[in-house]
C-alpha cells in the first residue's frame, strides 16, 4: 500500500505524551505494518527524520512509533549544530536520545573527524564511544585507540588499549589516556612513550602538554635527548624554558659534557646547561680517562662562553680524584682557569700528605692536579711512619704535584717545621724542629727528601727520646687521615651509585 507525502506528514504529526516524538519530515514512499507490540512504518527514498534539533537523512528506515525509535539504512547522515555523523546504518532510540551507528562510520566536527565501524552515542550524557578501534583526524595530527569515549561538550577523550597520538611535533603511545583536544593536553595512566623533536621519553604515568611540549611523569621516567640520558622516579619538564625537575633516584648522563649525576633531586636546564643538584647528590666528570667526583648538599652548575662549565658546591663538600681527595664547606670551579677554589675549613689529602688552610686553590693542567695554593693558617702533614708525621706550617704555601703526590712545597711567612731526619739507609737520626720564615721542602712518599731555608733558620735536631708527646706537634696539628676516602662512594650519605 502506498501513501501520499501529505498522509505521511499527518501521521508523523501525532505525538505521544511524555517524550518528544521522532518526526517523519519526508519520504518518497511509506509502508505500514502493525504488530502485536508496535506499529512499524517503513520509509523508502530520500528519508528525512527529526528529533529534538537533530535532522537525520537516509535511503530507507523502519520507524517504531510506540518505542519512538527507528532503524536507518543507506547513506545515513545525522546532523546537529554543524556536526555530522555518517554511517551505513543507524539505530536510534528517541526516548533515551541514544543510538548506535554501524558500517563505515564517520563523525565530523569543525576540526575533528572520527572513523570507525561501530559507534555508540548518548545525547543525554553528551558522549560518543567505541570498542572496535577508531582513527581520529584533527587539524594538526592523528589519533587512534581500540576503545574510547568522547565527551562532546568538554572536547575530552578517554582512550584505552593501543592508544597513539601523532601530531606534527610529537608522538605519544600508551594504553590509557585522557586527551583534551582543544588544549592538546594528554593525561596517561600506564606505561607511555613520547617522542618530540628534541626528546624521547618513557614513563609510567603523567601528563603532556602538546602546545608547550611540557611533561609531568612518574613511576620511572627515562628521557633521552642529544647525547643526554636522564632517569628518575618522577619528573617535570618545562618545554618553554627547558627546565627539568626530577625527584628520587635521579641519574643524568651527558656525553657532550662528559658528566654524570646521581642525586635524590635535580633541577636542570637543557637549553642553557645550568642546574642544581640537591640533597647530597654526586656529580662525576670524565677527564682524560680518569673520573673526578664531587658531592655536597647543594651543587650548582653553569656554563658561559667566558668561563666555560662552572660548578659551585655548598655545605659538606667532598671531592674524590685519583690525585687528591678533599673536603670543605664551599667550593668554586671554572673550566676557563681550571682552578678549584675551596673555602671554610678546607682539607686535602694526596697520597700520604694532608693539607689544611683557611682557603685552598688547586690548579688542574691536562686533567691532573698541577699545583696547590694555601692561604693563611697553612698546615701540611706527611706520614713518615706509624703515628708519626712530618709537619710544615706557614702563612702562605705553594705546592707542586708530580705523579699524583705533592713533591715540592714553598713556604712564605711564619714558616715552622718538624720533620724526621733520616740517613741514606733510612735510619732515624733525630727529630728536627725548625723555625724559618721562608723555606722550600721536597717530599717523596711523605718523607722529607730535602729542605732549603731561604732565610736564617732557628732549629734543633733532637734525639728521638728527647722529643715526646706534645713537643712532637706544632700548634694547629690535626690528624684527619681517618676521614680520607679510598673510594668515591664512601663520600655519600645515601647508597645510590653512579652507573658506568
Amino acid at each position: 500500500m502506498k501513501w501520499t507525502f501529505l498522509t505521511v506528514l499527518c501521521i508523523a504529526s501525532l505525538a505521544a505524551f511524555g517524550q518528544e516524538q521522532v518526526k517523519i519530515e519526508k519520504a518518497d514512499e511509506l509502508k505500514f505494518k502493525k504488530t502485536e507490540t508496535d506499529q512499524i512504518q517503513r520509509l523508502l527514498g530520500n528519508v528525512i527524520l527529526s528529533h529534538d534539533s537533530v535532522i537525520m537523512y537516509c535511503d530507507s528506515a523502519h520507524f517504531y512509533s510506540k518505542r519512538n525509535s527507528f532503524n536507518a539504512f543507506g547513506n545515513v547522515r545525522m546532523i546537529r549544530d554543524g556536526n555530522t555523523l555518517y554511517c551505513d546504518s543507524l539505530l536510534y532510540k528517541g526516548n533515551k536520545r541514544s543510538g548506535r551507528a554501524m558500517g563505515e562510520v564517520r563523525l565530523v566536527e569543525e576540526e575533528m573527524t572520527m572513523n570507525t565501524d561501530l559507534l555508540f552515542f548518548s545525547r543525554n550524557s553528551k558522549q560518543v564511544w567505541y570498542n572496535s578501534g577508531a582513527n581520529i583526524e584533527q587539524s594538526e595530527g592523528h589519533l587512534y585507540s581500540k576503545k574510547g569515549t568522547y565527551f562532546t561538550e568538554q572536547g575530552l577523550f578517554h582512550f584505552s588499549d593501543s592508544v597513539r597520538i601523532k601530531q606534527e611535533d610529537y608522538y605519544i603511545e600508551t594504553d590509557s589516556m585522557h586527551h583534551w583536544s582543544d588544549l592538546e593536553v594528554s593525561m596517561f595512566f600506564g606505561p607511555t612513550h613520547i617522542e618530540t623533536d628534541s626528546q624521547d621519553i618513557v614513563c609510567g604515568y603523567g601528563w603532556f602538554d602538546g602546545k608547550t611540549e611540557s611533561l609531568r611523569g612518574g613511576r620511572g621516567v627515562v628521557s633521552r635527548s642529544q647525547g643526554r640520558y636522564l632517569r628518575s622516579d618522577s619528573l617535570y619538564y618545562d618545554g618553554v624554558d627547558g627546565w627539568i625537575y626530577a625527584w628520587q633516584n635521579v641519574f643524568l648522563s651527558d656525553t657532550n659534557k662528559n658528566m654524570r649525576i646521581s642525586t635524590p633531586y635535580l633541577e636542570f636546564n637543557e637549553k642553557e646547561f645550568k642546574g642544581k643538584v640537591g640533597l647530597n647528590g654526586m656529580l662525576a666528570r670524565l677527564e682524560e680517562g680518569d673520573t673526578a667526583y664531587l658531592t655536597a648538599d647543594i651543587i650548582l652548575i653553569g656554563s658561559t662562553a667566558e668561563l666555560g662549565t662552572s660548578f659551585w658546591a655548598y655545605n659538606d663538600v667532598r671531592i674524590f680524584r685519583v690525585d687528591f681527595q678533599a673536603r670543605c664547606d664551599s667550593m668554586v670551579y671554572h673550566e676557563s682557569d681550571s682552578m678549584i677554589q675551596m673555602f671554610e675549613r678546607p682539607i686535602l689529602w694526596s697520597e700520604s700528605s694532608q693539607v689544611t688552610a683557611d682557603s685552598i686553590n688547586v690548579f688542574i693542567n691536562d686533567s691532573a692536579a698541577d699545583r696547590i695554593e694555601l692561604i693563611d693558617n697553612c698546615f701540611v702533614l706527611s706520614e713518615d711512619g706509624p703515628l708519626q708525621f712530618n709537619q710544615l706550617k706557614g702563612k702562605y704555601m705553594l705546592g707542586f704535584f708530580r705523579e699524583n703526590d705533592i713533591r715540592k712545597i714553598l713556604v712564605y711567612g711564619n714558616g715552622e717545621s718538624i720533620y724526621y731526619a733520616r740517613d741514606e739507609k733510612q735510619e732515624l737520626m733525630g727529630i728536627n724542629k725548625v723555625i724559618c720564615s721562608d723555606l722550600t721542602v721536597w717530599l717523596k712518599s711523605g718523607e722529607v727528601e730535602q729542605i732549603q731555608f731561604q732565610t736564617k733558620p732557628d732549629g734543633t735536631l733532637f734525639p728521638e727520646d728527647q722529643l715526646t708527646g706534645p713537643d712532637r706537634k706544632l700548634r694547629g696539628y690535626e690528624d684527619r687521615f681517618d676521614e680520607q676516602p679510598t673510594d668515591p662512594y664512601q663520600m655519600r650519605k645515601w647508597p645510590q651509585q653512579l652507573e658506568d
